[in-house]
């Protein structure tokens, strides 16, 4: 199985694969790591790469710290895995995701990571407490 993660340097990860300038695809298999280097292009061109470089590298599974709303459908809906990172650290998170520490990414973490919630946190239908 193999995992992306965007990064912002061959060791940090980015905050997401908008603001990435490298994805990492860390094969579980064969315990190597693959960093690609993205040009400079306009983010939505870049967006599409990366996603159909994942799917031809047979990745199943990313791993960040926020998507966008938009993001996690689409990777959802494409039966990617998606998992909250701890931290910025990208040999940490792939220790974290062999050990199963790695939670999966949910709409919630999506409005609670960005202060989306609607007044009173009710509009999610959840029981979180953010304020």
């Amino acid at each position: 199985m193999k995992i992306a993660f965007p990064l912002t340097s061959e060791s940090e990860l980015a905050s997401n694969f908008t603001t990435s300038r490298y994805v990492g695809i860390y094969d579980l298999a064969e315990e190597s790591l693959n960093v690609i280097p993205l040009a400079p292009q306009p983010s939505a061109t870049n967006q599409g790469l990366i996603f159909e470089t994942m799917k031809r590298m047979d990745t199943r599974s990313v791993v960040g710290t926020y998507f966008s709303f938009m993001a996690l459908r689409v990777l959802k809906e494409n039966k990617f895995n998606v998992h909250k990172a701890i931290g910025s650290k990208l040999h940490d998170n792939i220790i974290f995701f062999k050990t199963g520490m790695l939670k999966p990414f949910s709409t919630l973490d999506v409005f609670i990571s960005h202060n989306n919630c609607a007044d009173g946190c009710s509009g999610c239908g959840s029981q979180c407490v953010t304020k």
